[in-house]
C-alpha cells in the first residue's frame, strides 16, 4: 500500500534495554528531537493499555505538532501498537495506527516501525524522512545509558602480553634505556621520561594488554575509548601507551581477572 511506512533498525542492545529506553522520557523525547538546541519536545506518557502517550514538537512555540497516541497493545519487550491522531500547524488533524516490535537478533534487536493509514504517500515520506534521525537519537540514549558496552564496530581482540610491569620515572640517557631488553614502552613528555619495564617480581606490577596485532588506522575514531570506558565504569585504574598500529593498556596485575570479565562483558576477545 501506497501509504504504508515501514523502517527498521538493528540495535546494539538486546530487546528489553531497547524497549524499556523507549518507552522512558529519555528515550521518548530523543525519539522526537534534533540536534537543534532551539528544538522544543514535551512528553507526557500513561504506559498502560488505553493510556495516552502525548508529545509535543517542534522549532518553535508558534510551530508545534503534536502526536497523542493512545496504547491498544502493550507487550513488553515485543511489541506496542498505537492509534495515533497528529496535529498539525496548520491546525489540520488525521489518524493513523503505529506499530512497533522488538526482535532479539544475535544479541541485538530489529527494531520496526510500522505506520498504516497514512492519508496520502507525500505524508507517508515526509514521516519517513526523519526517522534515520529518530532512531540515530535513540541509539545514542542507549549508549550513553550502557558505558559497559562497547559498540559493535569498536569491538577489538586484546592479547595479553608475557609478564609483570613496572612504570617509573627514569633519568637514564634515552640510548641506554633504549638498549635494555626488559623495556616495553619509553615516554618523552614535558614532565620527563616515562618507562615500562618487565619484572615479573614486582609487588605492585601491573598487566600488559596489546590490541594492535590488527593494526588500526591512526586516524580511527573511538577504540581506545572503547575499551577505557568500560574499564573506569568497573573502576579499574589503566595506563596507556600507543603506537602506530596499536594501544598498550597496563591494568594492575592483580586485577587484571576483573578487568578480562569487565572488557569481554563490553564485547571485546581477551586472549593469551
Amino acid at each position: 500500500m501506497s501509504d504504508e511506512l515501514r523502517f527498521e533498525r538493528l540495535i546494539d542492545a538486546p530487546p528489553e534495554v531497547v524497549f524499556e529506553t523507549f518507552t522512558t522520557p529519555g528515550g521518548q523525547e530523543a525519539f522526537y528531537g534534533l540536534d537543534d538546541p532551539g528544538w522544543i519536545v514535551e512528553s507526557v506518557c500513561d504506559l498502560r493499555v488505553d493510556g495516552v502517550w502525548t508529545i509535543t514538537f517542534g522549532p518553535a512555540r508558534d510551530d508545534l505538532h503534536r502526536h497523542r497516541h493512545l496504547f491498544r497493545v502493550i507487550d513488553p519487550p515485543r511489541r506496542l501498537v498505537l492509534t495515533t491522531m497528529e496535529f498539525r500547524v496548520d491546525g489540520s488533524s488525521f489518524e493513523f495506527t503505529t506499530e512497533f516490535t522488538f526482535v532479539e537478533h544475535d544479541a541485538r534487536t530489529l527494531m520496526t516501525m510500522i505506520q498504516t493509514g497514512l492519508p496520502t504517500a507525500e505524508l507517508r515520506d515526509e514521516h519517513t524522512r526523519g526517522l534515520p534521525n529518530a532512531f540515530d537519537r535513540l541509539e545514542r540514549v542507549i549508549r550513553a545509558q550502557r558505558p559497559d558496552r562497547a559498540p559493535r564496530d569498536r569491538r577489538q581482540r586484546l592479547r595479553m602480553l608475557d609478564g609483570r610491569f613496572v612504570l617509573e620515572r627514569t633519568t637514564s640517557a634515552a640510548q641506554d634505556v633504549a638498549l635494555q631488553a626488559d623495556v616495553l614502552v619509553l615516554v618523552f613528555a614535558p614532565d620527563g621520561r616515562t618507562r615500562v619495564r618487565r619484572d615479573d617480581t614486582a609487588e605492585d606490577a601491573w598487566a600488559a594488554l596489546w590490541n594492535g596485532d590488527q593494526a588500526h588506522d591512526p586516524q580511527a575514531t573511538g577504540l581506545l575509548s572503547a575499551i577505557v570506558a568500560p574499564l573506569a565504569a568497573g573502576e579499574l585504574p589503566v595506563w596507556v601507551a600507543s603506537s602506530y598500529d596499536g594501544d598498550l593498556i597496563l591494568i594492575p596485575a592483580n586485577r587484571l581477572d576483573d578487568a578480562v570479565d569487565v572488557l569481554r562483558h563490553a564485547g571485546h576477545q581477551v586472549t593469551r
